[in-house]
């Protein structure tokens, strides 16, 4: 039987990787939107701490501090906010990268 446009073996390959580059894309951009939609959520809740705590930005504002200062004290409300998440978003990511390189067979194994 006589074979018209067989596909070589790179053609194949590539095929097979397709898939594999369309799931990379779909993780990319999910994690790009829940990185847009945490950086939101920072900003709101840095937004609300200095609404709340506008009496006090004032009276500092009256006794003389500058705006820079008070952009510095709010700024690093927030940074401190993001570090905190950071550290508790690395701690919970270890058990699960852990996880993640168990051995199918020996945790069959065990059940």
């Amino acid at each position: 039987m006589t074979l018209f446009d067989a596909p070589t073996v790179h053609d194949q390959i590539d095929d097979l990787y397709l898939v594999v580059r369309y799931t990379q894309a779909v993780y990319g951009i999910v994690g790009l939107f829940a990185l847009v939609l945490a950086s939101v959520g920072l900003a709101g809740v840095t937004a609300h701490a200095a609404m709340r705590r506008r009496t006090e930005i004032g009276i500092r504002m009256a006794l003389g501090a500058r705006s820079e200062q008070i952009l510095g004290l709010v700024m690093r409300e927030g940074a401190v906010m993001t570090a905190l998440g950071a550290c508790i978003g690395i701690a919970f990511h270890l058990p699960a990268h852990r996880s993640a390189r168990v051995n199918p067979l020996v945790a069959l194994r065990q059940e």
